[in-house]
């Protein structure tokens, strides 16, 4: 595990904020590891400033669909190589360590496998990786991706990634001009708008990812019950 210039490990720490009435959100004071750590430049956001850009015909009107992923930080897996740079609190207990079925002679400390929120680098590292999975199920096309600061998307569907949000915008042609009183109504929405088959795909292939994760922490559980070792 590192240590600092004066030998102390480069533990960090846990501590709570409020989320809501009934959650609170997990931090991981990452700072004596962060202050090693080079920062990667790898999000490049949107913003709702993007919208200004948008310009719409008499008889368009645009509806919007939204989306986020729930405790995103803790489920993105760090490299086993890793994982010694993501140490939290001192030493566990031996009788703790014998419990959970390790050698208690042997000195053990707690280390995330996960990201967590905290890392220097976790919103860029978060973002390239949300990028990325809905880019495999076809979303945030050159046509369609937004980020602030760039030429707005030349396309009807308007997608924006931000960090463990998605939304996703589009243009609907309506027969007549859309009356400015607060009098329309837009129609129901049919699973054949583009939008929502867009809003389906993100879905699926995030939850595949789940899925995924989830039989493969099975298997993994099942191979270490058979050594007899418990994580």
């Amino acid at each position: 595990m590192p240590r600092d210039q004066f030998g102390n490990f480069l533990s960090g720490g846990f501590f709570c904020v409020p989320k809501n009435e009934d959650e609170d959100r997990l931090i991981f004071d990452r700072r004596p590891e962060n202050s090693t750590m080079d920062r990667v430049v790898w999000a490049r956001l949107p913003s709702g400033a993007c919208f200004n850009r948008m310009r719409l015909n008499p008889n368009q009107y645009v509806r919007g669909s939204g989306d986020d992923l729930r405790k995103f930080y803790y489920t993105l897996k760090l490299p086993d190589e890793w994982i010694k740079y993501n140490s939290v609190g001192s030493t566990i207990q031996a009788s703790v360590v014998a419990a959970a079925g390790g050698d208690a002679s042997v000195p053990h400390r707690m280390c995330l496998r996960v990201l967590g929120m905290g890392d220097c680098n976790a919103c860029d590292i978060a973002q390239a990786t949300h990028e990325a999975v809905l880019q495999s199920a076809g979303l945030l096309t050159e046509n369609s991706k937004m980020v602030y600061g760039d030429p707005a998307p030349r396309g009807d569907v308007w997608e924006g990634a931000y960090l463990d949000d998605l939304l996703i915008a589009c243009k609907v042609d309506m027969d007549e001009a859309i009356p400015l009183d607060g009098s329309f109504v837009p129609p129901v929405p049919s699973g054949e708008d583009i939008d929502l088959q867009k809003a389906a795909a993100a879905e699926k292939v995030m939850l595949m990812l789940v899925w995924n994760e989830l039989c493969t922490r099975a298997f993994e559980l099942k191979r270490c019950s058979r050594r007899g070792v418990r994580r």
